[in-house]
């Protein structure tokens, strides 16, 4: 396998982390749609990064921002349209988290 300049980048970043941890929470948890997070303690994607997050966290915004690049500001939409799947959004934090 050739090496990839991409792993010259620094491996971690708070956004990557962020991302990440996102994604774990979303498949240890569940994932849901028209809610932050419902009675069952499934979150969308916005509720993820949410609950992954830190207050004092220099990766939110940088998160945000990259997930934008790709999806669009409408998170909620994207997260709640119809036949969207758990996996699309695991996978998009997964992808966004490789870019960042």
């Amino acid at each position: 396998m050739l090496y990839d300049k991409k792993w010259d980048k620094q491996q971690s970043s708070p956004a990557r982390n962020l991302l990440l941890a996102a994604a774990n929470y979303i498949e240890e948890h569940g994932w849901c749609q028209g809610a932050l997070e419902n009675i069952n303690g499934q979150v969308c994607l916005v509720g993820a990064l949410d609950k992954t997050k830190d207050y004092n966290d220099q990766g939110y915004y940088p998160a945000i921002l990259a997930i934008q690049d790709i999806i669009g500001p409408r998170f909620g939409e994207w997260n709640d349209q119809p036949g969207r799947t758990k996996e699309e959004v695991v996978n998009l934090l997964r992808q966004v988290a490789h870019n960042v």
